[in-house]
């Protein structure tokens, strides 16, 4: 099938303004049928086996959705799992202690996700019967549901046309319809014409396809076009000239390093109580980023031979930070800073704590024995 001749540069709306759209009108439809047959018979033979791709329970979709903001798929798959054996309702998680879900989630990061699913549950369990909405409005009164969850929900769990774009569902349409920004009235064109290709098919089922396309072949910098469905009537791969927005845009990585104190006296180890800023609820390692934080030195600590205890790498959105572990002694005579306690060893597993802190102290317990004395 080609639709070429429909193919028009710079259409006019009504008023006159330039749309950018590059079909004319009476195209749009035709064009949306094909886009959405081929996507839906692609995705069956080739689609992986996600685990939150098994249902249209509204619940299990947002928890799904909302482990996958920030989080690759791969890291998610088993946390998803945990998540829903015992959390498989509302319900149950609702009626949950905070502890425990962070428990579950620790290692994900981002915990404010996991809180606000928590609120979320007691807002949905009050006000809407225990159901979850299924009107996209209402879904983005929730927390932590902002458009794309609320309509990646009404997709994927009520099979509702609601066009869910995320970056790679974006990147696809910026390809196929040959947009060299994402702006409007482009992006309001784009979201009229996957609109219009969800009315042609079930809107899950197309939403999923464009996930794994997104995801598995139209890639940011490496398209695989050869294995693309749209191939044929995509602009960019027709011209091969891959020129959206992130292509041309590589953000940089930031990559820092930071000291972790192990202070230690006989089986106790000094950590952070819960409450900072950046991990509430979490105990945390004490840290030296540059010229801030506590200085050992200069409280009478002594330093161990700590060379069997390796660098751990934390990674959130576009930062790297590499954890150098260094393990200090403190005598009897030892006054902890304001904000921090000893605690056991035999408590450590007990303890939510970030998983690169808690990586770390693991380490420590391994080698105790060659390490302290």
């Amino acid at each position: 099938m080609s639709l070429k001749l429909s193919r028009s540069v710079d259409q006019t709306s009504e008023g006159g303004a330039a749309t950018g759209f590059p079909f004319a009108l009476e195209g749009i439809s035709q064009e949306a049928d094909w886009f959405a047959r081929q996507l839906t018979d692609w995705y069956n033979p080739t689609r992986r086996d996600l685990p939150w791709r098994e249902t249209t329970d509204p619940y299990a979709v947002l928890v799904a959705e909302i482990m996958l903001q920030q989080t690759v798929w791969s890291v998610v798959v088993e946390y998803y799992r945990r998540w829903v054996a015992r959390f498989p309702t509302l319900e149950s998680l609702h009626q949950a202690d905070e502890s425990e879900l962070l428990r579950y989630w620790e290692g994900l990061g981002y915990y404010r996700r996991a809180r606000s699913l928590k609120v979320l549950a007691a807002v949905v369990m009050d006000q809407c019967g225990g159901k979850i909405p299924d009107d996209v409005e209402e879904l983005k009164q929730l927390p932590g549901v902002g458009d794309y969850t609320a309509a990646a929900v009404m997709a994927l769990a009520f099979d509702r046309p609601e066009p869910a774009i995320d970056a790679n569902i974006r990147r696809i349409l910026e390809r196929y319809l040959g947009l060299s920004n994402w702006s409007n009235p482009s992006a309001a064109d784009a979201g009229g014409f996957l609109t219009k290709a969800l009315s042609k098919t079930s809107p899950r089922l197309l939403t999923l396809a464009l996930m794994e396309l997104g995801q598995t072949v139209c890639l940011p910098r490496s398209p695989r076009c050869a294995q693309c469905p749209l191939q044929k009537e995509c602009k960019a791969a027709v011209s091969k000239q891959f020129d959206d927005a992130q292509m041309r845009i590589r953000r940089p990585v930031h990559r820092r390093d930071s000291r972790v104190l192990l202070i230690v006296r006989g089986s106790l180890i000094l950590l952070h109580s819960p409450g900072d800023d950046r991990f509430p609820g979490l105990w945390l390692l004490p840290l030296v980023e540059g010229d801030s934080g506590l200085d050992p030195n200069s409280i009478g600590l002594e330093r161990m031979a700590s060379s069997r205890l390796k660098p751990v790498s934390h990674h959130y959105t576009v930062n790297v930070v590499r954890l150098l572990p260094e393990v200090w002694q403190a005598d009897m005579t030892f006054e902890p800073p304001m904000g921090m306690v000893w605690n056991s060893f035999s408590e450590m597993e007990r303890l939510l704590m970030p998983s690169a802190h808690r990586s770390i102290v693991r380490q420590l317990l391994s080698v105790q024995s060659d390490v302290l004395r």
